[in-house]
């Protein structure tokens, strides 16, 4: 989701919906554009074939393994009835039918929606970014899409630049006309899932095993971005599973899932993990947003605000906890 002043945009599958939260307590939709975005599948073991599917009915939530018997026919010859294993698909139905002055949404790192003046950037699929036009909420229209490359995970905006975390590096793209970014650059790494945070000229990204992207590695790595066209690294950290991460004026913030909240003085770029500020385990924290000292942090259980106004005593004002029933 993205907010713009008081409208949220969220992604419903295939659709795009407006809600006015201009009164936070009695929230309204004040959109729905249908079939905006790409109808996607969940992963399924591709060991063995799919059933059709009747993109009609609904959403795909799942899938169940059965053993059947079918004629196939290969024609001019029938091919005699065989049989085997295929997974069918269990359906939800859901009623488918910066520095120029220019204003940009404040996102976390695992974000896949991002706002921009007048335009929404959202990530479809594993290889598209579309630009929509939210300057007037009875006519949104998507006035550009660009084809990338990479597994696009997710968007960030600094200093009226776009970059893309990809599942094997990052996309550096220009904003100087916003209803069509410009691509300039890639910097690729190993496989692995890559949400980015950019300050200065510094770009900081996580790595992390052990999940649909494929990746084997779990580090922290900062690139040197000062030449948009050509990315470097220049240091690499060995972490323990992380997901989301957050900058502010050097002080560097990352989730480490189980592993809990990481606070380090990121202002020298090549000893990062020996200067740990402070830890604070017992949480499943996944992403972060700092903003003038207040840190926001999504974790597994609920929603945590942080004030680091203080370094040397960052302390905890509250938290949301959520049980899973919920």
């Amino acid at each position: 989701m993205a907010i713009r002043n008081d409208l949220l945009y969220a992604d419903s599958f295939v659709d795009l919906l407006v809600i006015d939260i201009s009164n936070p307590e009695q929230p309204t939709l004040s959109k729905r554009i249908e079939d905006l975005f790409e109808y996607v599948i969940p992963p399924y073991d591709y060991e063995y074939p799919l059933d059709e599917i009747d993109e009609k009915k609904g959403v795909i939530t799942g899938y169940d393994m059965k053993r059947i018997t079918q004629e196939v026919f290969n024609h001019p010859n029938p091919w005699p009835i065989c049989w085997g294993y295929r997974m069918e698909s269990s359906i939800a139905d859901v009623g488918m039918p910066g520095a120029n002055g220019n204003t940009y949404g404040v996102g976390g790192s695992m974000a896949r929606f991002i706002t921009y003046d007048d335009y929404l950037y959202a990530l479809e699929s594993s290889w598209k970014l579309k630009s929509i036009n939210i300057s007037n909420i009875d006519n949104l229209k998507v006035e550009n899409e660009l084809s990338l490359w990479g597994n696009v995970e997710t968007v960030f905006i600094a200093n009226d630049y776009l970059y893309v975390g990809t599942s094997n590096g990052m996309h550096i793209l220009d904003l100087v006309n916003p209803a069509a970014p410009n691509f300039l650059s890639s910097y690729t790494h190993i496989t692995a899932c890559d949400p980015v945070v950019v300050e200065g000229d510094r770009a900081y990204v996580t790595l992390r095993s052990g999940n649909t992207c494929g990746g084997f590695q779990d580090l922290l790595e900062v690139i040197d971005i000062s030449d948009k066209y050509e990315p470097k690294r220049l240091s690499s950290f060995s972490m323990s599973k992380p997901y989301g991460l957050g900058i502010d004026n050097g002080t560097l913030f990352v989730c480490e899932g189980e592993y809990g909240l990481k606070v380090y003085d990121a202002t020298n770029e090549n000893s990062i993990t020996s200067n740990m500020i402070a830890w604070f385990p017992g949480i499943n924290a996944y992403d972060v947003i700092p903003l003038d000292n207040f840190l926001f942090m999504i974790g597994e259980d609920g929603f945590y605000i942080y004030d680091y106004s203080d370094l040397n005593n960052i302390s905890i004002l509250g938290s949301l906890l959520i049980s899973p029933s919920e």
